[in-house]
């Protein structure tokens, strides 16, 4: 009797009952992962489009805790809107380069940035931070390609100034551009190669002019360390506001600048200066050089992400000039018949910067910050936010690369799903200066979920071969109940 039953039950010849059940499976399985797909998808453009993304930080939406303005500027990437998002809570001016030169039908003209990538970051200050000063810097790097490269027809910011010609023109579109975007002031940056270049009589004609068609309190100068005083002298009654640029990176490893050189130059501009508000913007820049033959084949920013990335993958270790202490420490390794030098401006460079500058920083001194958003060690902006030498030499001695942003499109954003673990480094000080690092551990970065899910073709594909193979495998047991 019981073997009769198992018969009826499991005797299917024709395979009508299981192909019914498995396509009713199927059926609602689609159903079911249609709806998830759909769901999470929704979710997650819900997320983009509200540029939720963040890249960790450590402490986030701390308070400020200096009576100094902090500042940055802003060239419009995707990796500086998150990175500005996180510090945020503590920015109070930025200095946007939203506008270039450009020769157009025998006239230099203001050409502004604008799109999407303009659009999210204004209306983000407008929503949530409206009390950051926002200005127009215009500067002798092209915001499209960002590290020096510039088109045929681009021209810089000193070509500009040396061709007076231009300069009426020019600066009616400058005037324009403020008012319609509402920014405090603009201010005109000069990198080290280009400020050498400068006829100062140009440079006055050009500023008395700006500063004679701009409201009072407008116009910034913003100049590298090593900076002719003289030109600047002849300037200075016209401008509000004075920037020093501090980078140690150069145009080839050995040329790296010491912090004392550094330090020597900005206590003569703020000797010279004094009467005038100044801010220091410090680099967070790190540079990779790559040779071949102990020939320099190139010189390349390199995000503190990426470097992360090599230190872990490739277990390099941080080295550091035992003749000159104050340079920043750096990494070198080896591949494919190149060498590759990186030079470090982490948090531990930024640590004795500022540890250096305090010395010097009389009340003229009103703001300070990092330029190059985006690029930083996240452990800098904590720094430069105490001026407690205890909770800067605290700060440093963990370790934290950032996560980033792999693509700015949606779908394809990537977002951490849990907190790092800190890393941790050992911190060698002499007279209160970092000489030397070493990583103890490394942090333990988050998992990511990827925002581009697998097609929904992909998983039937798979359910429908387990369904085959799982059918053949039915037809033989019940032949064999048989």
């Amino acid at each position: 009797m019981s073997k009769s039953i198992n018969q009826q039950v499991f005797y299917d010849p024709t395979g009508k009952r299981w192909r019914l059940s498995l396509s009713l499976g199927l059926f609602i399985g689609i159903i079911l992962l249609t709806l998830i797909s759909l769901t999470i998808n929704n979710v997650f453009r819900i997320y983009s489009i509200n540029s939720t993304i963040r890249a960790l930080t450590y402490d986030s939406q701390r308070s400020k805790n200096i009576q100094r303005d902090i500042i940055t500027n802003y060239t419009y990437t995707y990796e500086e809107y998150v990175s500005f998002k996180e510090q945020s809570d503590i920015i109070d001016q930025v200095f946007f380069n939203s506008a270039r030169p450009e020769l157009q039908d025998g006239q230099i003209n203001l050409i502004t940035k604008s799109g999407e990538e303009f659009e999210r970051i204004h209306k983000f200050i407008n929503d949530n931070t409206p009390s950051i000063n926002s200005n127009l810097q215009i500067s002798d790097i092209n915001y499209d390609k960002k590290y020096y490269e510039f088109r045929d027809n681009s021209y810089t910011l000193t070509t500009l100034i040396n061709n007076q010609k231009y300069h009426s023109n020019f600066i009616k579109q400058i005037k324009k551009h403020i008012l319609d975007q509402n920014y405090s002031g603009v201010s005109l940056s000069f990198r080290e190669i280009t400020f050498a270049d400068i006829d100062k009589n140009s440079l006055y004609s050009f500023i008395e002019e700006l500063d004679s068609v701009l409201p009072q309190s407008r116009i910034n100068l913003s100049i590298p360390t090593e900076a002719d005083i003289s030109k600047v002298k002849q300037v200075i009654s016209k401008v509000d506001s004075l920037t020093i640029q501090i980078n140690p990176i150069k145009n080839s490893f050995a040329q790296t600048k010491d912090l004392n050189q550094i330090d020597q130059n900005v206590q003569k501009l703020l000797k010279e200066f004094s009467n005038l508000p100044v801010s220091l913007m410090i680099s967070s820049d790190n540079a990779i050089f790559t040779y071949q033959n102990n020939e320099l084949i190139s010189n390349q920013p390199i995000s503190y992400s990426q470097i992360g990335d090599l230190i872990s993958k490739n277990g390099l270790k941080i080295s550091s000039d035992e003749n000159q202490p104050q340079k920043p420490n750096y990494l070198e390794y080896s591949q494919d018949g190149y060498d590759f030098k990186i030079v470090l401006t982490d948090s531990v460079y930024h640590y004795n910067t500022l540890h250096l500058l305090d010395k010097s920083l009389g009340e003229n001194v009103t703001a300070i910050g990092y330029s190059d958003l985006g690029f930083e060690d996240p452990l800098s902006w904590d720094i430069i936010n105490t001026n407690d030498i205890n909770v800067r030499q605290e700060i440093i001695q963990k370790l934290k690369f950032n996560t980033f942003i792999d693509k700015k499109g949606i779908g394809d954003i990537v977002t951490p799903s849990a907190d790092p673990v800190f890393g941790e480094r050992k911190i060698e000080f002499q007279d209160n200066l970092a000489v030397h690092q070493e990583i103890i551990t490394l942090p333990k970065m988050p998992k990511h979920i990827l925002h581009k899910l697998i097609p929904i073709p992909l998983p039937l594909l798979l359910m429908m071969v387990l369904i085959q193979f799982t059918h053949r495998k039915y037809l033989i047991f019940s032949k064999n109940m048989m």
